[in-house]
Formats: structure tokens, C-alpha cells, sequence
């Protein structure tokens, strides 16, 4: 195997650079991945931009990917072996606060992420945890792999949300994850699912799948999602937007006594 890898690297603000880096060792209980595929997320624009509160550079972004078992050091509770195909859980948690004893390691008191705090998956070879690898099954493609994550994202905003058969959801933003919440919530039962977006690509992409969309560009879009809810406002509304003005408009869409999931995180107040 070669010695060297290429790497895409945040080096400052709107400043990327191809270098080439040596191939990262794993040591006891990590593993090396060859990264087949890696998405790009918004996180990884906002560390593009300088806006990201923890990224410092030289730093290989990503953290949305799939790839294949190159090496494996020390401990294999999941059995994995050279060239199996995974995917990664970029959480990086302690184990040991009440947030990770509690099962919710996803806000373990120190957490950390691959492609923010340590280097991520913009490169040909990544090391991670062994506990964080995912088996893929067999056959499914390595792009596809890359979105478990992002879609990890959408299931679990689902389940907090506690969407139920029957429900009237709407969905604001149609980025990636909003389209994931989108059908995860359909999938779920949701009886009626309206997208709210604004960029024409992204309205004609969620309506080839199926979904139903409404115009946020439009004066009386909050009208519209009010006129198809019976005029009562959706029972979950689930901001994904990102913007500050999405936050505020998903209480107007939100019935009473609904609920609002926050699943973006808007970069001002």
C-alpha cells in the first residue's frame, strides 16, 4: 500500500488546498478506512466561511461517508474484517458523563466530531474509533452509504418530533435533511407532508419524488400551508432551514398546543 494520500484541506477562512499527507496509522481499537464517497454538509460550508466555532485549520473536513475497512488495531466487537464496506458515526463521545450513561451520547458533555475537531473524511484515508463503524449491507452503493448520516438526522428529529399516523407535518427548508425529515415523516404516517422552500432547483427536485411543496418565496406562503391544514397549522413543524426568520414562521404554521423541532441551526439570533 502507498505511504502517502491525497487530502482536501481547510486551511482559513475560504482557503482549501489538495496536499498530500502521509497515511494515518490506527492504533488500539481504531481502524483505517479507504473513503469510497463523502457528502458535503452545511457544517462543512460554515467552516468554509470561518464561522464554525471549534474548526481551526489545517484541518480535512467531513464527516457523511461510506468507504471500506483498510485496517483494523486492537479491539473488533463488531467483527468487522479488511474490505468490509461501513459507513461512521462521526460522534466522538467521553462514555463516561450522565449524558453518555444515559444513552444519549450525542450530547455527551465533551463531544467532538470527525471532520471538526479531528480530521474527517476529505481525504482517501481516514482513521476512526472501531465502535464508531456501521455496517452497510451487502450491494448498497457507496454514495448511498455516505447519506446514513444525514438521514440518521432525519429519523431522529422524526422520533423526537413523535410524529404519528394521522399527522399534518410541514417541513421548512428542502435541503438534504429537510427532504430526508420529509420522507421519513411520510414513512412514518403522516397523512399529509408540505415542504415550504424557496429556491426553484430545490422545489423541482422534492416534487420529482413525490413531495408536496409550497413556495416560501411567495407573500402568502403561510396562508397556503394554513389553507391545506384546515386552516388549524400542521401538528409538527420542523425547521430546517437554517434562517432566523424560518424559526419564527414555524410557530405561526404550528397548530395549537403542536410541536416545533429546531433541527437546523441558524448562525444568528
Amino acid at each position: 500500500m502507498a505511504q502517502t494520500m491525497k487530502a482536501l484541506v481547510y486551511v482559513d477562512k475560504e482557503r482549501l488546498e489538495v496536499r498530500e499527507y502521509p497515511i494515518p496509522t490506527p492504533s488500539s481499537s481504531e481502524a483505517l478506512i479507504r473513503v469510497r464517497a463523502a457528502g458535503i454538509c452545511g457544517t462543512d460550508h460554515s467552516i468554509l466561511a470561518g464561522a464554525h466555532p471549534r474548526a481551526r485549520g489545517p484541518l480535512v473536513m467531513g464527516h457523511e461517508l461510506s468507504g471500506e475497512v483498510a485496517a483494523i488495531c486492537g479491539e473488533n466487537p463488531a467483527g468487522l474484517k479488511e474490505g468490509d464496506a461501513v459507513t461512521v458515526e462521526p460522534l466522538i463521545s467521553c462514555g463516561r458523563c450522565p449524558a453518555c450513561l444515559s444513552g444519549n451520547a450525542h450530547v455527551c458533555n465533551t463531544l467532538k466530531l470527525y471532520g471538526i475537531d479531528r480530521d474527517g473524511a476529505f481525504a482517501q484515508y481516514m482513521v476512526t474509533a472501531t465502535s464508531s463503524l456501521r455496517r452497510l449491507t451487502r450491494g448498497v452503493d457507496f454514495a448511498l452509504g455516505a447519506l446514513v448520516e444525514p438521514l440518521a438526522v432525519a429519523v431522529h428529529s422524526v422520533r423526537v418530533g413523535e410524529v404519528r399516523v394521522g399527522d399534518a407535518v410541514c417541513v421548512i427548508g428542502a435541503g438534504p435533511i429537510g427532504v430526508l425529515v420529509a420522507i421519513v415523516a411520510r414513512l412514518s404516517g403522516a397523512a399529509r407532508v408540505i415542504l415550504c422552500e424557496r429556491q426553484a432547483f430545490r422545489i423541482e427536485h422534492s416534487r420529482s419524488l413525490g413531495l408536496e411543496v409550497i413556495d416560501s418565496s411567495a407573500p402568502d406562503f403561510e396562508e397556503q400551508v394554513l389553507a391545506r391544514t384546515d386552516g388549524n397549522g400542521a401538528d409538527v413543524v420542523f425547521e430546517a432551514a437554517g434562517a432566523p426568520e424560518a424559526v419564527l414562521a414555524a410557530f405561526r404554521l404550528c397548530r395549537t398546543q403542536g410541536t416545533v423541532i429546531q433541527v437546523s441551526n441558524p448562525k444568528k439570533p
